[in-house]
């Protein structure tokens, strides 16, 4: 997959969005479109979209991070934690929880995938909105308010 491929289906993703009423910004840099949700009680969380285009079909990931936790026996994911996340996961509709493993840590994030060639106005709104909700859900039941 192309960089050029890449910021074509992000840009489409954008013009979708807009359409939406929701507002947002092309990040050409890490090659995602993102947007800032204001939440009831002065809450506030970011929803990205990434190209997670596969083989022949154009996928597109809104995502929102919730919490990173360092790895290891004492800082990381507890066994409690990820019970947790599953058993959400079976409460949500438009949602999903997940967690990103990296060198050093884990992200735990809000996700949602849509097919890019039937996303419209109606799919984009509630896949950003249900994915801000979400993200902010696991936030407030962990004390945050980071992302």
């Amino acid at each position: 997959m192309s960089a050029d491929e890449t910021l074509r289906r992000i840009e489409r993703v954008k013009e979708v969005a807009t359409l939406a009423g929701l507002k947002g910004e092309i990040n050409e840099e890490r090659k995602h479109f993102q947007m800032l949700f204001l939440l009831p009680g002065e809450r506030r969380q970011l929803v990205y979209v990434r190209d997670t285009s596969v083989e022949e079909r154009e996928v597109v990931t809104f995502f929102s991070p919730c919490l990173v936790v360092k790895k290891g026996l004492v800082a990381g994911v507890s066994k409690e934690m990820a019970l947790d996340l599953l058993r959400a996961n079976e409460q949500m509709h438009f949602a999903r929880y997940g967690l990103w493993e990296f060198e050093k840590e884990f992200t735990v994030v809000a996700t949602f995938d849509c097919l890019l060639d039937t996303l419209d106005p109606d799919e984009c709104h509630k896949a950003a909105w249900s994915v801000a909700f979400a993200a902010d859900q696991f936030e407030h039941r962990q004390g945050e308010d980071r992302f």
